[in-house]
């Protein structure tokens, strides 16, 4: 159970997220401009938290780096599109963030969704060409599943490679599976009644994995870069704490 002081505390920033997004669809109206919507929004946030939220933080370099990871960590958590170049070039911007805030800027956003984008359009030919043919399995590998411990790649062929092994892995699941169920099912057999082999059941599995993707890649075409937007907002919201987040107009309706 959460505490009386704890309940208040979450309420106090809910309310606060809220106020400003009124705010921002008050004060939008007179700009139409895109830039300018943005750029009060992210003003009107940032004083909104200063004056409203019930443990205000100071706004300065400390702040700013603490954003900048919050974001790269929801930007590409399991690096599998950004470079380590990428991470590098965005990195100059880590102690920029509190100034960019100040003026309303979305500089280094709009250059790190640019970055993503492009990353993620360019992701999407590795994982059907490694899945258009079989794994050998026969070959002993290791893989690194937890984010946190990951390292970006050095070049395409090294992000390339780790695409490779998370594929291979993911191929393996799924096969050790259809295996157990094999081996527990009579009926699990092909069109002529014969247990399905190795090979059928590796294609299955590297077919059942493509499935997932193109489903996967299919809703990341639909992110907009208001959804992204969003993300960094809440980024930089969070710094202050976990309950505290910005609604866009849309989602708040909802």
């Amino acid at each position: 159970m959460l505490s009386l002081t704890t309940r208040l505390k979450i309420f106090l920033s809910v309310l606060a997220v809220i106020l400003l997004t009124g705010s921002f669809i008050l004060y939008s109206k007179n700009n139409n401009t895109p830039s300018g919507k943005n750029e009060i929004l992210i003003k009107a946030l940032m004083q909104g938290l200063s004056t409203m939220h019930y443990k205000p933080e100071k706004v300065d370099d400390n702040f700013s780096k603490k954003a900048f990871k919050l974001y790269l960590d929801r930007l590409d958590f399991n690096k599998k599109f950004l470079l380590e170049s990428d991470v590098a070039m965005l990195r100059q911007y880590e102690t920029q963030l509190d100034d960019q805030l100040r003026a309303g800027s979305f500089e280094f956003f709009d250059i790190s969704a640019d970055l993503i984008e492009k990353r993620t359009k360019e992701s999407e030919a590795f994982y059907k060409e490694i899945l258009s043919k079989p794994f050998d399995f026969s070959k002993e590998e290791n893989i690194e599943l937890d984010g946190k411990k990951l390292k970006f790649a050095k070049d395409k062929n090294e992000l390339k490679e780790a695409w490779r092994k998370q594929l291979k892995y993911q191929t393996l699941v799924r096969l050790a599976d259809m295996q157990k169920q094999q081996e527990k099912a009579t009926a699990s057999v092909d069109s002529k009644g014969a247990r399905k082999t190795m090979e059928q059941m590796e294609a299955e599995a590297r077919e059942k994995v493509m499935t997932a993707y193109n489903e996967l890649y299919k809703r990341l075409d639909q992110v907009t870069r208001d959804d992204r937007r969003s993300t960094y907002i809440n980024a930089v919201a969070n710094v202050y704490d976990p309950h505290t987040g910005y609604f866009p107009p849309k989602a708040k309706k909802d």
